[in-house]
């Protein structure tokens, strides 16, 4: 596996232009793991900013990754197929425990385990696919990034040319959005979201942050409200270092971690956006992935 991709490294300077990086992948390598019965979890990329856990049994499961004061829980498939997950706070002490179901909403772990995470690359997390952001080699829309982005010149076009493409691509599926709604554990099927070309904020946000991620530009994956806490919803922040950019009348600040909002522009036009995303205040982050 090639190192992933840095950006204070390599081309997110100003001036530079863009080369398609070697993509990143995520996998479990065997060399640091910790295993207990049905359930291991392979901390040998670590440092490159995810674990990738793995779980056989037939009782459904969750795995929890801590550190601090933050919690983050997550389903885990009980087929043996192993399953990427982000250290997505940064280095410090992760406690990673699995837990099997009991009754209701109660849970018992089944493997614990804890680590001295250093990583080697604040971003590295948000340039690597996750449980939530799914994507390898063989994905359709890594093919489609490479293809979409094959004569741009700068990391600014990149993100224009992913941003247009969703946007006038990909609409607005309110069927699944009731079926999510009623339902628990959703996780985005992104081959699927390119064949029918529909998704829901979830889904927008996910194939955003795969196609760029897939380009060497760190992109989260954010949930959390916006206005005034009425709509619990997804999108995007990416990073530019030494450069900005000017996309659906919003402005991308040099060096900062910047909003966009793919579901709202798939639906609303120029102006509205800028209206409604204005100063980015009325976006509450939750979590981060």
């Amino acid at each position: 596996m090639s190192a992933c991709y840095s950006p204070k490294d390599s081309r997110i300077t100003e001036g530079t232009p863009y080369t398609i990086p070697q993509l990143c992948i995520a996998e479990w390598k065997g060399i640091d793991v910790h295993e207990q019965g049905v359930a291991a979890v392979d901390f040998s990329s670590a440092n490159e900013g995810y674990i990738v856990a793995v779980y056989t049994g037939e009782t459904r499961a969750k795995i929890q990754i801590k550190i601090d004061e933050f919690v983050f829980n997550y389903d885990i498939n009980g087929n043996g197929v192993p399953e990427v997950f982000p250290l997505q706070m940064g280095s410090g002490t992760y406690t990673v425990r699995i837990l099997t179901h009991l009754s209701g909403t109660k849970y018992t772990p089944i493997l614990h385990a804890q680590r001295e995470i250093e990583l080697s690359n604040e971003f590295l997390p948000f340039l690597v696919a996750n449980k939530y952001v799914n994507y390898d080699e063989n994905s359709a829309c890594v093919a489609l990034f490479y293809e979409l982005v094959k004569d741009c010149e700068t990391d600014i076009e990149v993100v224009s040319t992913v941003y247009e493409y969703i946007r006038s691509n990909i609409v607005y599926d309110t069927e699944r959005a009731v079926e999510v709604r009623s339902s628990s554990g959703y996780v985005p099927d992104l081959e699927k979201v390119l064949l029918e070309k529909k998704g829901i904020c979830f889904d927008y946000a996910s194939l955003t942050a795969a196609m760029l991620r897939a380009g060497g530009i760190p992109t989260r994956l954010i949930f959390g409200y916006v206005s005034d806490g009425e709509l619990y919803h997804a999108w995007n922040l990416i990073y530019l270092e030494g450069q900005g950019w000017i996309s659906i009348k919003m402005y991308i600040d040099a060096n900062t971690w910047e909003l966009i909002d793919l579901t709202f522009a798939a639906g609303m036009k120029d102006s509205d956006i800028a209206n409604y995303i204005g100063d980015g205040s009325n976006y509450q982050q939750v979590h981060m992935y």
